[in-house]
């Protein structure tokens, strides 16, 4: 299968799983707008790894509710056309997830 295909099979079924959750309710209008504007920027390769990085660690970060939800409020504030925008929520959200782990510890 050629690359270009293959790639956009991805990113159909990518969009389609985001949709699908929206439909169900378990995305809100913003979340829906954010993860499809999110991926048309993975797509092209116009963000930066450590944006994708930062939102992995927080997915794999055993936080308590409450941050979850500050951090998940700052991932769908951050515009994704603005780098400084981009770079303030890296360092906020790694901020957030350094200051819950010093004071489980």
């Amino acid at each position: 299968m050629n690359e270009e295909i293959r790639l956009r099979k991805i990113y159909d079924e990518t969009a389609s799983v985001i949709l699908r959750h929206a439909v169900n309710n378990r995305l809100s209008s913003e979340e829906m707008a954010f993860l499809l504007n999110l991926l048309d920027k993975v797509f092209d390769c116009t963000i930066p790894e450590a944006f994708i990085f930062v939102i992995k660690e927080f997915q794999d970060y055993d936080s308590n509710e409450e941050l979850r939800e500050i951090i998940k409020a700052n991932i769908l504030a951050t515009d994704l056309e603005d780098d400084q925008s981009i770079k303030s929520s890296i360092t906020e959200i790694r901020d957030l997830l350094s200051a819950q782990e010093v004071s489980t510890q």
